[in-house]
């Protein structure tokens, strides 16, 4: 839909800055970030103003910060649902402009997002034959997680996914996830060998490298604990992730308001 489009990535603590260095008059997609709770004024603030002047499109499923509502963001156009991925909400937002297989690309995310369980992916996913669309969909998370900062092997992926390329077909894709594969083996002896049980948490103190949601992932499995959480130190600041227990009622996203 937007051929010319520059592709940057981010996450929500780096939104703010990269919206106040966007030129005014462009059209802006944010797609999949959610709000960072700590600046949400000055981007709610910088997102009005782009409006004013382009067009800004605002695409996630993770929860809005506390006492806001979806009416809030003064973007252009907002889809906003918690529950589907947001590769799926932007299908079902951009599905007129699209080629019907662009669905594949939805079904992907949705998969390697873990909210594959919508109606919509389900009913996509009879269309195909699950083991390929899953293997694909696996291929094509295990490769981006390994690419970590390598920002243009990923511009090529988006590049050749919008072109409806397989992710076996991209150049380098396939063996970049079977490295990730093989590191993530290591990642599961690395927690299993150094997790603590404290009560209903399970916690993994410095992982040296991987995933931290992973390990989180992990420390709850190998324990059966009701959440894990997994920290990794750099310099004055400290990364965690916390995962729960499928059948747990904790809401993680009240935790963290709390603490923080």
């Amino acid at each position: 839909l937007f051929p010319s489009a520059e592709v940057r990535f981010t996450r929500p603590v780096g939104l703010l800055r990269d919206l106040t260095e966007t030129e005014p008059g462009l059209t802006v997609v944010i797609l999949d970030i959610a709000i960072n709770e700590t600046q949400r004024e000055q981007i709610l603030s910088k997102m009005g103003e782009l409006s004013k002047s382009g067009e800004v499109i605002y695409v996630d499923h993770h929860p809005l910060p506390y006492r806001m509502l979806k009416r809030d963001i003064p973007a252009t156009t907002v889809a906003h649902e918690v529950g589907p991925s947001a590769a799926e909400l932007t299908f079902r937002l951009f599905r007129n402009g699209l080629r019907p297989d662009h669905e594949l690309l939805a079904i992907w995310g949705a998969i390697a997002d873990y909210c594959e369980q919508t109606p919509f992916v389900q009913n996509g996913l009879g269309k195909y034959d699950r083991r390929t669309v899953y293997m694909e969909a696996g291929l094509l998370s295990q490769a981006i997680g390994e690419a970590g900062g390598d920002y243009e092997f990923k511009r090529t992926v988006v590049e050749a996914l919008s072109r409806l390329t397989p992710p076996t077909k991209i150049p380098d894709l396939v063996r970049r996830a079977i490295e990730a594969t093989e590191q993530e083996l290591e990642l599961y002896s690395y927690v299993r060998s150094n997790v603590e049980r404290m009560g209903p948490l399970a916690v993994v103190r410095q992982l040296p490298r991987g995933s931290l949601g992973k390990a989180a992932m992990f420390a709850v499995g190998l324990t059966g604990a009701e959440v894990g959480l997994c920290a990794r130190r750099s310099g004055d600041e400290i990364d965690i992730s916390l995962r729960r227990r499928r059948d747990s009622a904790v809401d993680l996203n009240e935790v963290l308001r709390r603490i923080v």
